[in-house]
This record gives structure tokens, C-alpha cells and sequence, in this order.
């Protein structure tokens, strides 16, 4: 996948993520059969683990190196294992840092999404015409590695998509 793809790619999938967790902004007070943790702390627990991503991707972004549309947007080993455990099929438990609060208020919680949503679409639009594909980002919760941006918005678009799928079962 190229760049510019990975990038059209994040601001396609992000409202879509949006939107499909407003139609269950109703029961975020509800558990997910089978699951712990509400819907409201599902999201809250999003938005805990990204905002960990976005501070270092907005740096590393400011410095990123110019890149041309059709440079690939590579991938680490890291990573890889990252968005397998974080996707729809994946089950590894959450680190304690971004564990949700006991009872989250939905409404501060889903504002606080839609907000982090807003600055995701924003960030992938800083990052049109620079090189995705370079160690620059320390892995904000194993913070020995490092990440590309590419590595970055693939585990965000992963963990979101498993997470929102959680968020909409019932």
C-alpha cells in the first residue's frame, strides 16, 4: 500500500467508525454479551490507547521527510504482531494504563471520541506528502521500539475496528 492510499484509506475508515458508534450512543451504558467493560468504557479505553499515538505521530509528522505518492507505506515486524493482536480476530488483554475509568460518563466520553476521531482525519491530512515508512515513533506503550507512521494509523485503524465491532454487538 502506498502513502497516499494508507492515508485516503484512514479518512475514509474514521468517520465510518464515528458514525458507527453514534448508533449505539443509546446503550453505552450496556455490556456487549460475553464482554466486561460497558460500551462507554470501550470507548473511553479508545480513546485512552490513541491518545497515547497522537502527541508522538503529530511530532513526527512536523519532521517527517518529504515523500513522493507512490512511496510505500512500510511496515515493522513490531507492528504487524501489534495490529494482529489488536484486530477484530485478536484477543490480548488491554495494559493496565489504558484500562477505563468504572463508570465513564457516555456523553463526556463520546464527545472525547468524536474530538480524537476529528484530530485523526487531521493528522492523516498533515501527513499527505511526507515518507510514512521510517522508524520514528516510539511505541507509546512498549516503549523499547519503535514505529512507523504507517505502523501507527494501521494499529489505530485495528484496534478501533475490533473495538467499534465490540461496541456494536448485541
Amino acid at each position: 500500500m502506498t502513502c497516499s492510499a494508507l492515508l485516503e484509506e484512514v479518512v475514509r475508515r474514521v468517520p465510518e467508525h464515528t458514525q458507527r458508534v453514534e448508533v449505539a450512543q443509546n446503550d453505552l451504558k450496556g455490556v456487549p454479551p460475553g464482554l466486561v467493560w460497558t460500551r462507554a468504557q470501550i470507548v473511553e479505553h479508545l480513546v485512552l490507547s490513541h491518545d497515547k499515538y497522537l502527541g508522538p505521530m503529530e511530532a513526527a509528522i512536523r519532521a517527517a521527510a518529504p515523500a513522493n505518492a507512490t512511496d510505500e507505506a512500510r511496515t515493522t515486524w513490531l507492528a504487524r504482531r501489534i495490529m494482529k493482536a489488536a484486530d477484530p480476530d485478536g484477543n490480548v488483554p488491554a495494559p493496565r494504563a489504558v484500562w477505563p475509568s468504572a463508570a465513564p460518563d457516555p456523553d463526556q466520553t463520546l464527545a472525547a471520541w468524536r474530538e480524537q476521531q476529528e484530530s485523526l482525519v487531521r493528522l492523516a491530512g498533515s501527513a499527505k506528502g511526507k515518507a510514512l515508512g521510517r522508524p520514528v515513533v516510539k511505541n507509546p506503550i512498549v516503549g523499547l521500539f519503535r514505529m512507523t507512521l504507517a505502523d501507527c494509523f494501521l494499529v489505530i485503524l485495528a484496534h478501533t475496528e475490533r473495538h467499534v465491532r465490540q461496541v456494536e454487538s448485541h
